[in-house]
């Protein structure tokens, strides 16, 4: 008996080793080894978001003083923030790469030397001839989420109750939809637009979309306050039947695909790396825990219709309920704030991964 247990022990081990060296093996075939840099900064107060300008990253604070961080090393650039410091802004918003910041509900467009330039957002717009709109709390921007030559690729979000992407069509001047709850990142390979949705209720969910032909959407016409959010509900929503109003968003989204459905895993930002799209996200119900697990969010790619997890990121917490995701030439940004708690952004270049995590100095723990 104890010599056939020593073969039955044996030939476990053995199947343990050779099930761990498959798993080296697929590891060193994937050839993925992302750099991670943590960077921590104290600030005096919580953020409005961040953006990309001039090759440096650019935080609003909430009391409406800038923080100006240079792109090699995260350290402040001390000259330019002064010079953003000269006004004290309420909210920014981006046009392509243009930086546009708000004072007194006065728009400046900020030019290369860091100088506040007049901006009529009225005159000088890429789509739609209103880019304001109000509900909610107040004024809210239509901020692209992607710009090409193409397209300029924006959204609406109301949560749970819905959302829309837009495409509009630069070269025709038309405009096209499809629903979406809530688009957050756009990423382009080739001709591909990869559109992540993601949304933060209750347990969490998030759908990836590869849109080839925007124009197998449907067609929409330029008035802003008409076509807000999810006017389309009504359309496919009956009250009885969840797999007709499953068939017909499919439908009103064209000749596109559906990479990703799933339920219980919250994507946060996705990003391009060797020609593949790469998610940042966590899975179960803790997402939104202000105390983080160590490594409990990942790194992963969709393979047959699910996430699997090819990396980690350890000891943070970047859960936010409104992803500020924004996609340049070589930057992917994701800039996060919850409940004044855990407050940064993600900056991601190639193969490195910068987590900047802003420290609110002086603050009263309770």
């Amino acid at each position: 008996m104890r010599i056939k247990s020593n073969i039955f022990i044996s030939l476990i081990g053995l199947v343990f080793i050779l099930i761990s060296c498959q798993e080296k093996k697929t590891v060193e075939k994937e050839g993925i080894n992302f750099n991670k840099r943590y960077f921590k900064i104290d600030i005096g107060t919580t953020i409005y978001g961040t953006v990309f300008c001039n090759n440096k990253f650019v935080t609003l604070k909430s009391n409406g003083e800038f923080i100006c961080l240079n792109s090699s090393d995260f350290e402040t650039d001390t000259i330019n923030t002064n010079k953003l410091n000269k006004k004290r802004c309420s909210s920014f918003y981006q046009m392509y790469d243009s930086l546009i910041v708000v004072e007194n509900n006065t728009d400046y467009f900020v030019n290369s030397d860091f100088e506040f330039i007049p901006y009529n957002r009225y005159k000088y717009h890429y789509y739609k001839s209103d880019t304001t709109i109000e509900y909610d709390f107040g004024k809210k921007f239509i901020d692209p989420l992607y710009c090409d030559s193409n397209y300029v690729i924006a959204q609406f979000c109301y949560g749970e109750f819905g959302g829309t992407l837009y495409f509009f069509d630069i070269q025709k001047n038309k405009e096209y939809y499809c629903p979406a709850t809530c688009a957050t990142v756009v990423n382009k390979i080739d001709d591909k637009y990869i559109v992540t949705n993601s949304l933060a209720h209750m347990v969490g969910s998030s759908e990836v979309l590869e849109i080839t032909k925007p124009k197998t959407l449907i067609e929409l016409d330029f008035d802003t306050i008409k076509y807000l959010g999810n006017f389309w509900y009504n359309a496919v929503w009956d009250g009885q039947s969840l797999k007709r109003s499953d068939r017909l968003i499919n439908i009103m989204r064209g000749e596109n695909r559906i990479l990703l459905d799933t339920v219980g895993v919250l994507i946060y930002t996705s990003f391009k790396y060797q020609n593949e799209i790469f998610h940042i996200y966590k899975s179960g119900k803790s997402y939104y825990d202000t105390i983080p697990n160590p490594c409990d969010i990942y790194i992963g790619k969709i393979v047959n219709s699910k996430i699997e997890a090819v990396d980690s990121l350890c000891d943070v917490n970047i859960f936010t309920y409104n992803p500020q995701n924004r996609v340049y030439n070589e930057w992917t940004l994701y800039s996060y704030n919850f409940r004044g708690k855990n407050t940064g952004f993600i900056a991601i270049k190639n193969d490195t991964i910068n987590i900047i995590e802003y420290k609110i100095k002086n603050r009263k723990q309770k």
